[in-house]
């Protein structure tokens, strides 16, 4: 209680040495549930409140404590939880800790708590955070991982209670540490039938940008370069869920971000997809979702990924949006991949060329080239984009010719 909530406290308990006494009351004492779980509360004060904590913690070797711990009291939920707590603080954004944690093998405790405690929400919700903060952006091993069936326990985790956003939100971000770590797979989650449980997700929280922005991560890592996975997102009408997303909070960047780049997944080589899109007026929501993130509005994100959302859709409307992401004023990251949604989004379509043309795309993109002159990225992107404009239409290659964009591409 003395360090939560203040971190000169927690400062001056590292400085003391006091993880250090309370990993000697843990050894001392591995039979005693209560002092177990009040030592790992008192480092999780520590921890949450200091990074330097965190650190220190981690060189004392309490992972391997804890560990113990949990599965010396797997019965007792409460020692269970406090334990998963405490992975998370220890993990998250700590490579040299998430390291530690994949050699102990802690998501085999992480596991057996889910199993062992499948009724309680506040445990698998612990859990969920525990394996993503393990996971996300680390290196883990992949077949101890299979073995333990780690997605299959967070899909049993959101069936648990659908309604329960403090649940459903940890345990999408679960499913993207998994996957984007390798620990799991797309594929695993598509045969697994998770895309309808990120549905569920999706429609009993609405209201919630950070769990819509999540799931769409999810869908995105699910579907991504997966023909089967795209196919059942269709089926599923995952389009939908994701349109809605988008129109329910029109402000939020990072939601609009997600969901183009799950549109883009969706709708990659499957027409049929592509069909649905179009009939739903999902190029109206892309166009909206682009000028604000032209803008850099909203709240912080990768704005640069937006426009990658129109690959392969059908985009006349798109294409104005896509001219004034070009607009010189904007950053040089955002500018290059307009470029690269024009290519996307003009590819094999010859009606998408003529209205990138009469849009004046051609004349944006010489600008842009000309802002850029010592920018390769710019400058091939630019180029390909102008290249795919031009090929098979004569209209437009005539119109570069009397542009002079000819000159700016050589």
């Amino acid at each position: 209680n003395i360090t939560l909530g203040n971190p000169d406290n927690a400062l001056a308990a590292v400085r003391l040495g006091l993880l250090a006494a309370l990993q000697t009351v843990m050894r001392a004492h591995r039979r005693c549930r209560d002092t177990q779980i009040m030592a790992c509360r008192a480092i999780c004060c520590v921890c949450a409140e200091l990074p330097q904590g965190v650190v220190e913690a981690g060189q004392l070797g309490l992972l391997a404590d804890v560990q113990t711990a949990m599965r010396s009291h797997l019965a007792f939920r409460d020692l269970q939880e406090i334990g998963c707590m405490f992975i998370s603080s220890m993990t998250e954004k700590n490579p040299t800790n998430q390291a530690e944690a994949g050699r102990l093998r802690v998501l085999a405790e992480v596991a057996a708590a889910m199993r062992t405690h499948r009724g309680s929400i506040s445990l698998q919700r612990m859990a969920c955070g525990a394996m993503s903060s393990i996971t996300f952006d680390s290196l883990i091993d992949v077949e101890e991982a299979t073995r333990l069936g780690l997605l299959a326990e967070v899909q049993a985790a959101m069936r648990t209670k659908t309604e329960s956003l403090e649940l459903q939100y940890p345990a999408c971000c679960a499913i993207r540490g998994l996957i984007t770590s390798d620990v799991a797979s797309g594929p695993e989650a598509g045969r697994l039938g998770m895309l309808a449980d990120v549905q569920a997700a999706m429609r009993a929280h609405t209201s919630s940008a950070d769990l819509q922005e999540m799931a769409c991560t999810v869908i995105t890592c699910i579907t991504i370069n997966n023909a089967v996975n795209i196919a059942e997102a269709g089926r599923l009408g995952l389009l939908a869920e994701v349109q809605s997303a988008m129109r329910a909070h029109p402000h939020c960047t990072d939601l609009h971000e997600a969901a183009c780049e799950a549109i883009c997944s969706m709708t990659h080589k499957n027409d049929s997809n592509k069909v649905a899109a179009m009939r739903m007026g999902l190029l109206a929501d892309l166009k909206a979702a682009v000028r604000p993130a032209a803008r850099v509005t909203g709240r912080e994100g990768k704005h640069g990924k937006v426009l990658g959302a129109v690959d392969g859709v059908f985009g006349n409307a798109v294409v104005v949006d896509l001219r004034e992401a070009l607009n010189p004023s904007h950053s040089a990251s955002l500018q290059r991949t307009a470029c690269k949604a024009i290519l996307s989004v003009t590819a094999d379509i010859s009606n998408n060329k003529v209205e990138a043309e009469r849009l004046g795309i051609l004349a944006d993109l010489q600008a842009l080239m000309r802002a850029y002159p010592t920018s390769p990225d710019i400058q091939e992107s630019a180029c390909m984009a102008v290249r795919n404009i031009t090929c098979g239409i004569p209209e437009n290659q005539a119109a570069a010719m009397e542009l002079g964009v000819v000159a700016d591409v050589q």
